[in-house]
């Protein structure tokens, strides 16, 4: 998923690219440490993830190829995360795949990002990824840990692993931290996150958790480079039943709690203010406008569910190479095509894709039935506009009066 770009993202020009996206995910595993409360897909499959396929290790070789690949396109994205599924700090070689992507494919994106719950980010592991780093100090690589709890309690609770746990993960953050800290160099782009997955198991430790690292980050002089708490909505299945309650439970405790964004010279807190996942207007299948069994809770408006921006913004390459058209598609059904075989560019921007997106412009859910019961993403936008213009450019914009009167709209 996405998040806030640090304010440091690069600049760079690039006058030879023709398509830009939004969110390049790339899985360096689908392998977890933790059992986390709020993470179904790793809670229920202990061995597999994406249907039938077994948990593995991207190959580096196989790395190498996607990430040349994307070096010969002409594609551009906001950023690069390197997670999907999984943890990928228990990638053996992920400081290596970084740095390849580093040298070769940096000019691509705004800034790298890795998602982590820290437990396997050794200080030995975080120096190599901060010499990756050193290589190009001014481009911003983004740390995401994942930690969710204050007390070693609650981190049982919703992380499934022992609370002692919670000291090890504070303990390698530290010594980034302090690593960070002692950088010779005069601007600092390694940046961090700080995130807490607000959930029933945790919402009342939610005000001390942000004084709690407010206050080290203060105390201990880690203030360089960017640093954010940021207080993220729990995805309930995609927008499934139940993602309501899980947004009611965000606000109402926000409200309580009096919390609001921040911002200080060490330190910025970024609330997630609207809701990733869509609950109010579903899809509608038949002529008494009932909403199919299983579909997102809310009001339904007729068949006014507009496309899902994902579908162009956020592509997925899983672990085995595999191009995936949505990042919520955990069971691996809407997979687009290898790129063991095939390029980026001649993936997403091919046949497959093409027609998954028609379906949605044309309001045929049902078609995909990974996307008739989602809530679909709300990071991105993909208006009337968006649409006739990307309707044009495959040559089918007959079809866009169809979409006009299916949104009940006037463009």
């Amino acid at each position: 998923m996405p998040a806030h770009a640090p304010p440091h993202a690069s600049s760079v020009k690039r006058t030879d690219v023709w398509k830009n996206y939004g969110v390049l995910q790339i899985e360096p595993t689908d392998f977890c440490n933790l059992r986390c409360a709020m993470c179904a897909p790793q809670l229920k499959n202990l061995e597999t993830l994406h249907g039938d396929l077994p948990k593995g290790f991207i190959d580096v070789h196989l790395f190498h190829k996607i990430v040349d690949d994307l070096r010969h396109s002409r594609v551009c994205f906001d950023h690069l995360i390197f997670q999907w599924l999984g943890d990928p700090t228990l990638h053996p070689a992920l400081p290596e795949l970084v740095s390849y992507a580093h040298t070769h494919i940096r000019d691509r994106f705004q800034y790298f990002r890795i998602d982590s719950n820290a437990i396997a980010w050794t200080p030995s592991r975080l120096d190599r990824l901060i010499d990756v780093y050193l290589q190009d100090p001014l481009f911003p690589i983004l740390l995401v840990f994942s930690i969710d709890a204050v007390t070693p309690e609650t981190y049982q609770r919703v992380k499934g692993a022992p609370g002692r746990t919670l000291e090890r993960v504070e303990r390698n953050i530290e010594h980034f931290l302090q690593r960070r800290k002692e950088l010779t160099i005069p601007s600092v782009n390694l940046n961090c996150e700080f995130q807490f997955v607000l959930q029933p198991g945790n919402a009342f430790e939610v005000r001390e958790f942000i004084d709690h690292w407010d206050q080290r980050l203060a105390r201990d002089g880690w203030a360089r480079g960017y640093n954010e708490i940021m207080i993220k909505r729990l995805s309930v299945g995609a927008g499934a039943r139940g993602q309501k309650l899980a947004d009611q439970l965000y606000d109402e405790t926000l409200a309580a709690f009096g919390i609001e964004p921040f911002s200080k010279p060490h330190l910025h807190l970024k609330i997630w203010e609207e809701r990733p996942w869509e609950t109010d207007v579903a899809p509608v299948h038949s002529d008494r406008g009932e909403e199919p069994p299983g579909s997102p809770g809310g009001e339904a408006v007729g068949n006014r569910r507009g496309p899902c921006p994902g579908l162009w913004m956020t592509p997925v390459i899983r672990w085995d190479g595999q191009l995936m058209a949505c990042c919520a598609d955990v069971d691996g059904e809407i997979e687009v095509g290898s790129l063991r075989d095939a390029t980026f560019e001649e993936l997403w921007e091919g046949p497959k894709m093409n027609a998954y997106r028609i379906r949605h412009i044309l309001g045929e859910f049902e078609r995909i039935p990974r996307c008739l019961h989602c809530g679909g993403i709300n990071f991105y936008k993909f208006d009337a506009e968006a649409v006739r213009r990307w309707l044009g450019e495959i040559g089918r914009s007959d079809l866009f009066e169809t979409y006009r009167e299916r949104m009940g709209i006037d463009v």
